[in-house]
């Protein structure tokens, strides 16, 4: 029997804990205000706390009703939104509770800063990504450091989220300058397997395609040693910036830009930060890959980096394409 599975891994960095098997839960998804597509891995959590769940890739999300213990208010966020507050008293335990965020305008009454080059000349698209590559050793640190925070790993298959693991996680980074995967360190503090999503013994093995026992269908992932935090690490493009990570970024520094074309998009804003907003995209006549990058206007900094890649020939079961595209992803 071969297995195929398609991975999501996410690792927040804020401070969270392992839900319970037999909490209650408010149910809910995030959805865009003006198109009403799910909002991926938005921040949900008890306000001024850094206490908190994410949405999942379908924008849905649960909240377990422990929270009422912790604060009155529930506060909703994702880089390109408007964050929303929401009183916990506003969550109905019946039923979906169905969010809606506005996309953010950026608002600079003091300042307006735009893109020029030494000429004046207003910056492309490309030249923007490409100082803040540049930028990546000034930006992020050279020394040691460390992340606590909250992991939690999934394999759907087949439409069905299963292997749902949770833990408690703290990442010792020796800096930007040295190789990841082989000089960072993880100590796992707590870790649990959550019951309450099916369990598939054959989806635990490592990656196999010397005996294609598990794979992922149409693409190659090294096994890594099975782990799947590790893949996630160096599968982190901007971290190993300067090493390959996949297909069509290889190596950050020196691929991104000659593998994709580039186009502003509309700027956005995080945290009072005036960010651009660039798109790009690769195709072939089988396969296309598309992204939106985000980067400070004020250092170059890269705050988020999306990348997708889709099958073009995959369809639903219907044969149709779909708004979102998920079921050609």
């Amino acid at each position: 029997m071969m297995l195929r599975t398609n991975i999501w891994i996410v690792f927040i960095f804020c401070a969270a804990w392992l839900s319970a098997q037999q909490d209650e839960f408010f149910l809910g998804k995030i959805e865009d205000s003006s198109t009403g597509e799910p909002v991926v891995f938005a921040n949900i959590r008890i306000k001024d706390r850094a206490l908190g769940i994410i949405t999942n890739v379908d924008g849905s999300f649960r909240i377990p009703l422990r929270y009422k213990e912790y604060g009155d208010i529930i506060e909703i966020s994702s880089m390109g939104y408007e964050t929303k507050e929401i009183p916990i008293t506003g969550f109905s335990q019946e039923g979906l509770n169905i969010i809606t965020l506005n996309p953010s305008a950026i608002s600079l009454q003091e300042a307006v800063v735009k893109a020029k080059d030494k000429r004046g000349r207003r910056l492309s698209a490309e030249q923007i990504v490409q100082r803040a590559i540049d930028a990546i050793p000034s930006n992020y640190p050279k020394t040691s450091f460390s992340t606590i925070g909250y992991y939690r790993d999934y394999q759907f298959n087949e439409g069905e989220y299963i292997n749902l693991n949770e833990g408690i996680m703290e990442v010792y980074d020796q800096g930007f300058d040295q190789s990841d995967d082989p000089t960072s360190e993880i100590q796992v503090f707590n870790f649990e397997l959550n019951k309450d999503f099916k369990q598939d013994t054959m989806a635990r093995m490592s990656y196999d395609y010397d005996n294609y026992k598990k794979i992922i269908r149409k693409a190659y992932l090294g096994a890594h040693g099975g782990n799947e935090f590790r893949i996630l690490r160096i599968h982190d493009a901007i971290r190993n910036y300067n090493a390959f990570s996949y297909d069509y970024i290889g190596t950050l520094k020196y691929d991104f830009i000659e593998n994709h074309t580039f186009l502003r998009s509309k700027d956005s804003d995080a945290d009072n930060e005036a960010l651009y907003g660039i798109k790009f995209w690769r195709r072939y006549p089988n396969y296309r890959a598309h992204g939106e990058i985000f980067i400070a206007k004020s250092d170059y900094a890269i705050h988020r980096l999306e990348y997708t890649m889709y099958n073009n020939r995959r369809t639903n079961k219907e044969k149709k394409k779909t708004n979102t595209d998920i079921n050609k992803k």
